[in-house]
């Protein structure tokens, strides 16, 4: 068996999918896993990629709802409980290795949260995807929203937010 695991750069889910995975493979010698750092659109269409972290086993995507697009995006999967996760639990993970395909069902939860419930695509102008990834960078590492100054170092190199933005200036601040 082989498995892929597709990530963006920097995705704060990789540590948590990579863990998961060993769990879900303890014992077993018939795996080899690749992990594939996936930074266009184009290499998430050819490797079929619907979002970060994506596992591929033996080059099928287990988890993606029928017609999910290619995606280099952050993708969020749910658990048994309903409850939103950056990577499939163990439970899922562990049935999805076992070749069950429960997992390609889209709930009606998922259908009304978008895109199958795999996550949202921030756009790239003016810096937005990367304070997107930085948000869920803090929320992944520390439980909590990263300060003001972490959100413009990462949309810095977009230009923003211009020279003229204060602390004063800032909503909320006095």
């Amino acid at each position: 068996m082989l498995i892929d695991v597709l990530v963006v750069p920097d995705c704060p889910n990789t540590p948590v999918m990579i863990e998961r995975l060993a769990q879900a493979l303890a014992g077993r010698t018939d795996v080899q896993v690749e992990t594939r750092v996936i930074d266009t659109v184009e290499q998430a269409e050819r490797w079929g990629m619907h979002g970060s972290p994506t596992v591929l086993v033996d080059g099928r995507d287990p988890f993606a709802a029928p017609g999910t697009p290619a995606s280099v995006s952050c993708r969020l999967y749910q658990d048994e409980d309903g409850r939103t996760q950056g990577a499939p639990s163990l439970a899922r993970l562990r049935q999805a290795l076992d070749g069950q395909e429960h997992c390609a069902r889209e709930s009606a939860a998922e259908a009304s949260a978008g895109r199958a419930g795999r996550g949202r695509l921030a756009p790239v102008e003016r810096g937005w995807r990367a304070v997107h990834q930085a948000v869920l960078r803090g929320f992944a590492q520390a439980d909590a929203a990263p300060g003001i100054e972490a959100l413009e170092a990462a949309a810095a190199p977009f230009g923003y937010p211009p020279a003229r933005c204060s602390p004063s200036s800032r909503p909320g601040t006095s």
